[in-house]
């Protein structure tokens, strides 16, 4: 399930094994906390790349009904929109932040 709620993430977690994407990345502090012993894997991009698909993806503001999507985007990205500076900024954040977390059990990071 893409963008699932971090309530509705938490329950799929039961059944499965691993999740991935914008929603595990905004929750991982949360998710870390209540999985202790779990691994997590930082994936790097080359920033023009990534630049270039987020872009692409988030070109068009999300819609008033889809409102776990609009609160990921300011959750991660602080913006509802693309804007280069603001997502380069939100890309470095979220790479020291994670580093930071992890700092004390450098393990679970991969």
């Amino acid at each position: 399930m893409h963008f699932a709620t971090p309530h509705h993430l938490r329950e799929l977690l039961k059944s499965y094994d691993a999740a991935v994407d914008t929603p595990v990345a905004c929750v991982f502090k949360e998710l870390a906390e209540a999985y202790p012993d779990t691994r997590f894997i930082l994936t790097v991009r080359d920033m023009d790349s990534w630049l270039a698909s987020t872009m692409h993806f988030f070109s068009q503001p999300p819609l008033p009904e889809e409102f776990w999507s609009r609160e990921v985007r300011m959750r991660i990205y602080g913006a509802l929109t693309w804007d280069r500076q603001i997502f380069t900024s939100a890309y470095c954040r979220h790479l020291e932040t994670v580093m930071e977390h992890f700092s004390h059990r450098p393990n679970s990071l991969l």
